[in-house]
């Protein structure tokens, strides 16, 4: 709360799905987001984009902010409401039946979160976990590389890693029984 005849400042953040942007757009856009008081944003790394990364789009995000001296939350996890075709899934693993998750009726367990609808491939394949685990070690690679080499880019950097996307797997009917 703010004292008489004070303004109160609240710490604003937006999500930037830096790879749906041209950088010269995006360049412009974090320009109008630092004159309106945003000096923080949050990103999804969506794993497909991250697996085909070859114009560096996250690198070249991370030097815009770096130059405004804006930090970031840049969030590695999948996450199924992300925008991004198939929740940020690799679309080989997304629309591979073999793999795909069952539910108790041996039916695929699909997510339904319009406009996006498709199945989740199962935890149990080895396919998954190997691809999700280079996945990590590429980012891993990717922003060990950056703090050697630009570690300015870094300095006000965040990952974080969830488990919002593994909760798609449980039933609704038990997640109804408990959020947890």
């Amino acid at each position: 709360m703010a004292a008489p005849g004070k303004t109160a400042i609240y710490p604003l953040q937006i999500l930037v799905n830096y790879w749906e942007v041209k950088p010269q757009s995006l360049s412009a856009k974090l320009d109008r987001l630092l004159h309106q008081g945003v000096t923080h944003v949050s990103s999804f790394v969506p794993w497909q984009i991250a697996e085909n990364d070859i114009s560096h789009g996250l690198t070249k995000f991370l030097q815009m902010l770096s130059d405004r001296k804006m930090s970031a939350s840049l969030i590695l996890s999948p996450e199924v409401g992300v925008h991004a075709l198939y929740g940020g899934l690799p679309k080989d693993l997304a629309k591979n039946p073999e793999i795909q998750a069952r539910n108790r009726d041996e039916q695929p367990a699909s997510i339904v979160l319009p406009p996006r609808i498709f199945s989740l491939p199962s935890l149990h394949s080895k396919e998954l976990s190997n691809r999700y685990h280079a996945y990590l070690a590429k980012l891993d690679g990717t922003i060990g590389e950056l703090g050697r080499a630009q570690p300015e880019l870094l300095q006000s950097l965040q990952l974080v890693l969830t488990g919002s996307y593994f909760k798609y797997y449980r039933p609704a009917s038990g997640s109804q029984l408990s959020a947890f």
